[in-house]
């Protein structure tokens, strides 16, 4: 007769090897366990999309603009903004909205947050003349 370890390490060996039905993979797979986990730069999109609520449909059409149009003399006016990020700027536009500034390498959410400070208190360096 075999000892109990050995006979425990046996019907462990035989569960471990029996193959597993694709099918019953699916069924033993949690709702949970298969849902997508956000990159780093979708959180950051959507922490962004938050804050940026607390503008007005007017005050996000300032930055739009601003992000949109502005000269590098507008944007350098704006805490955050060097010469290299204006760039930056400049070269991913077109934007179609506000948080997409949050997908340029280097724009944080703190950089962001001054741009929306602009959307509530334009400063002179940052208005944009209408056309």
């Amino acid at each position: 007769m075999k000892s109990l370890p050995t006979l425990l390490s046996l019907v462990i060996l035989s569960i471990l090897s029996t193959p597993v039905k694709s099918e019953e993979m699916k069924e033993s797979a949690s709702p949970e366990s298969s849902s997508k986990v956000p990159s780093a730069n979708e959180i950051k999109l959507q922490k962004a999309a938050t804050i940026s609520e607390e503008l007005t449909a007017k005050q996000k059409s300032q930055v739009l603009k601003l992000l949109n149009e502005g000269t590098e003399q507008n944007l350098i006016a704006i805490k955050g903004i060097a010469a290299s990020r204006c760039k930056s700027i400049i070269s991913a536009r077109p934007f179609n909205q506000i948080e997409d500034l949050v997908k340029i390498r280097g724009i944080g959410l703190s950089t962001f947050g001054n741009f929306l400070d602009y959307g509530k208190n334009p400063t002179p360096q940052t208005a944009i003349s209408k056309s």
